[in-house]
């Protein structure tokens, strides 16, 4: 087994990759995730945290340390004020969370996440969509 720092180390050369490996297998298939809206938001580190996870599972689903690794990253800081504070960057990545988590043979794990990324989204009303309202069609297909 390596160093801790050498382990490190190797997992942020490979970040970039595994993010191209995300979005090329994965994020054809799920909402995109718009770099400048996501970047701004106070979860983004989780969302980040979880696209890495699923580019290195992507990439090599037999290395699980990797993925370990970014999933320990990515809900190391989930906390209540997480939960309380619900916005559609979460939503995305409570429900990508759960996605990898069920691939991962963590089915119960996967059902807590799409349950918090469900409610979540009937919280801030993305349910709902009223014929009146006068939004631009991204923020529908978003929606």
């Amino acid at each position: 087994m390596r160093p801790l720092s050498e382990l490190n180390g190797t997992i942020l050369c490979r970040s970039r990759r595994y993010e191209s490996e995300h979005r090329g297998r994965v994020h054809c298939f799920s909402t995109p995730n718009q770099e400048s809206s996501y970047r701004t938001c106070v979860s983004w580190n989780l969302l980040v945290n979880v696209v890495l996870a699923i580019g290195a599972f992507c990439r090599a689903p037999n290395i699980t340390h990797v993925v370990d690794h970014f999933m320990e990253k990515a809900t190391a800081n989930l906390g209540v004020e997480t939960l309380e504070c619900g916005s559609l960057t979460l939503v995305q990545a409570f429900t990508l969370l759960s996605n990898l988590s069920q691939k991962r043979n963590k089915p119960n794990a996967g059902s807590v996440y799409l349950g918090i990324a469900v409610r979540m989204a009937i919280g801030l009303g993305l349910h709902r969509e009223l014929p009146l309202w006068e939004i631009s069609p991204f923020e529908r297909e978003v929606r």
